[in-house]
């Protein structure tokens, strides 16, 4: 398999889906997750004259609209935590970070889950898989309300 195009360029990295690159071999996009049936989610960069990124813009599907697809309202399943515990399993997310560790092991759960089985997961079985995360970090005693 071929990493790099004509003029040297990488087009794969180990942490990314694919790379693409402009005229003037300055990076155009990054995709950081490649989909079957959905949106990728891509970061596309803008270069000034001199070559200089001037803008980043990250486009997402986002995991509220893939809940939504499969007829899941994620807002109906929050679940009630004290700050100290938040922010352990949030781990390593924040504002323009995701979710930290508890949102990126459920998705991957869930991807793998469909890739897995060959269709969309069933509202019951991403409902199983939110409440067996619950049970290994000890939380399957925590009251779960709508977020809003």
């Amino acid at each position: 398999m071929n990493y790099f195009d004509n003029n040297g360029n990488q087009t794969k990295l180990d942490h990314l889906a694919g790379v693409t690159w402009n005229f003037r071999d300055n990076i155009a996009s990054a995709t950081i997750i490649e989909r079957t049936g959905n949106p990728n989610d891509v970061e596309y960069y803008i270069h000034d004259s001199s070559g200089q990124r001037t803008r980043k813009v990250k486009e997402t599907w986002g995991s509220g609209k893939w809940f939504k697809a499969r007829g899941v309202d994620i807002d109906k399943y929050t679940v009630v935590l004290d700050e100290g515990t938040h922010s352990a399993i949030h781990y390593g997310g924040g504002a323009g970070k995701g979710g930290g560790w508890w949102n990126e092991t459920i998705m991957e759960r869930l991807f793998k889950a469909e890739k897995d089985l060959g269709r969309q997961l069933t509202k019951r079985e991403i409902l199983a898989e939110g409440a067996k995360m619950r049970r290994q970090a000890g939380l399957q005693d925590a009251k779960i309300v709508p977020y809003k």
